[in-house]
């Protein structure tokens, strides 16, 4: 009966939350902020999705950040009160004190508010972690929003401070039986197959979320256990859980023996969670800040003499953390043997991790060692229908891995690989454009400059059409001008994609500068919106 009443009590609670008092004309013309809840009661650890909700009565003045980013450092446009405050909790306050800030992207669209409310979805356990039952009080403020009347831009205009109504929660204590049907429920989504893409589907990011607030012990643990250097945002998520979890020391304990297991990789932020999971948060900032670089150093180390029995896959992520934070304290020779070591399971890396090495990290570890692995990664090739398809990020970085194959074998080795740049450039579905095949120091192609025209002659995908334009800009004199132009005048004017139209243009300026006077002023007139192609290797 108790518990009919105070669902009674807090339904009227919810209906007098929607009646306003009256406004003056100044506080009319301003936004609102209202937040709601679908749900009133809700168990310790369960999600709690809050429905923000901003409205403005004067049209084209006040606009919105729509940025949706976690709190990693990139998101504080929302404040939460909570009453009684004495049994809620920031769940990351040992992230932010620690200095563990990890901050990428940050591109945002803005909307003009309207009577049509623009709605925000948010999960209140990012903000708030209740540490006992009972009954609580929540208001929100909010900066997302920004008055730019005058022509101002969101960031030139002037930030309002929205302040919400106030919403009640009953929490309630989570038994064990519900945890495990949860964990169970959470473990069925996480792990099911994926495929490589920017971000998580939508199931898969559900059961994240879930898990990342769950708090029981055994939540902790598969924290923990999916922490495996192969998914930053997975493993983000997992570090985020794990300090703001009720049971964190539990999911320590977990770390420690995964640590040195022989068959679990251990990737970078694994150790940035082994550091920071068991701070204290009620220690200063400072403290924190030295407990935190300490702990890391000992886990860091830990992992390195745990190399000698990490095996597979495992050994090759663990490999790649130890070398992307070298030890200074490691001699120069140890560090080498680590490097052939990781050259002997770089097929066991991640495509993106691979690029890593071959790209920005690579005058760390260039050696002759690696000719064998960068011959046989430029060698693979697959005729994919549309090499560059930006949403297709396999294929992508397959494309863009190959090629840096082909261009440190070429920088390692110029003679030997000198035949595989001229057979990519001379193939029908050339990979790449001149931005890597370009590597030869040829003026001229005389031999494979045909070959080049007559392909682009066959071609009308716009990814490999412009790989080709680009060759003959780079290879081809005139020789072949009079063949091409053709096609070139033909699909001027809007009819082709950028990437092969800005190519063929520039050859045919390079070779003839009176034929191409007519081609430039056509080119003024813009050519078709496809995918951006402009970092294509």
């Amino acid at each position: 009966m108790a518990n009919f009443r105070l669902k009674v009590f807090l339904f009227f609670l919810a209906l007098l939350s929607f009646f306003e008092l009256p406004v003056t004309a100044q506080e009319a013309e301003s936004p609102i902020l209202r937040v709601s809840a679908p749900a009133f009661v809700f168990r310790q650890g369960e999600l709690i999705p809050l429905i923000l909700s901003f409205t403005s009565k004067v049209h084209d003045r006040y606009q919105v950040n729509m940025a949706t980013y976690d709190r990693s450092g990139r998101m504080g446009y929302e404040k939460f009160f909570v009453e009684p405050t004495d049994q809620a909790a920031d769940p990351l306050t040992v992230y932010f004190k620690s200095g563990l800030i990890f901050m990428t992207g940050g591109i945002t669209n803005f909307e003009y508010l309207s009577d049509s409310p623009y709605v925000l979805h948010l999960d209140l356990n990012e903000w708030i972690r209740f540490e006992a039952p009972g009954h609580y009080h929540i208001t929100v403020s909010s900066r997302r929003v920004s008055d730019v009347s005058g022509g101002n831009s969101f960031y030139q205009g002037s930030i309002q401070e929205l302040k919400s109504n106030s919403i009640d929660l009953e929490i309630i204590p989570a038994d064990s039986a519900w945890q495990e049907a949860q964990l169970k429920k959470i473990l069925i989504d996480l792990d099911q197959p994926s495929k490589p893409a920017l971000f998580l589907n939508q199931s898969r990011a559900a059961a994240l979320r879930a898990l990342r607030y769950l708090g029981s012990p055994d939540a902790a643990r598969e924290l923990a256990r999916h922490m495996r250097g192969e998914e930053d945002q997975v493993d983000w998520n997992c570090l985020f859980g794990l300090i703001g979890s009720p049971n964190r020391l539990v999911g320590y304990e977990e770390m420690k023996k995964l640590l040195i297991a022989p068959d679990f990789p251990i990737g970078g932020i694994f150790l940035n969670a082994f550091a920071t999971v068991p701070l204290d948060p009620a220690e200063s900032a400072e403290h924190l800040r030295q407990q935190r670089e300490a702990n890391w150093k000992d886990a860091r180390s830990s992992l390195t003499a745990a190399i000698s029995i990490k095996r597979g896959k495992a050994l090759a992520v663990s490999l790649d953390t130890v070398l992307q934070n070298p030890d200074s304290n490691i001699s120069k020779e140890a560090t080498n043997k680590l490097v052939f070591l990781l050259i002997d399971h770089f097929n066991d890396l991640a495509i993106e991790k691979q690029r890593r090495w071959l790209e920005e990290k690579w005058p760390t570890v260039k050696d002759a060692a690696w000719l064998p692995t960068l011959r046989a990664i430029a060698a693979e090739y697959a005729d994919y229908p549309v090499p560059y398809a930006p949403n297709v990020l396999p294929t992508y970085n397959y494309f863009k891995l190959s090629g840096d194959g082909l261009i440190r074998w070429y920088e390692l080795d110029p003679e030997g690989a000198r035949p595989a740049v001229l057979a990519e450039i001379t193939r029908q579905r050339p990979r790449f454009s001149a931005n890597t095949l370009g590597i030869l120091p040829d003026k001229v192609l005389l031999n494979e400059q045909r070959a080049i025209a007559d392909h682009f002659l066959e071609q009308d995908e716009y990814a490999v059409e412009g790989n080709l334009a680009s060759l003959l800009n780079r290879y081809a004199d005139a020789a072949v001008l009079a063949e091409v132009l053709p096609k070139i005048t033909r699909k001027m004017g809007g009819l082709w994609a950028c990437f092969p139209e800005n190519n063929a243009v520039a050859y045919v300026q390079r070779v003839d500068p009176e034929a191409a006077k007519p081609l430039v002023k056509l080119v003024s007139s813009g050519c078709r919106n496809f995918p951006s192609l402009s970092d294509l290797p």
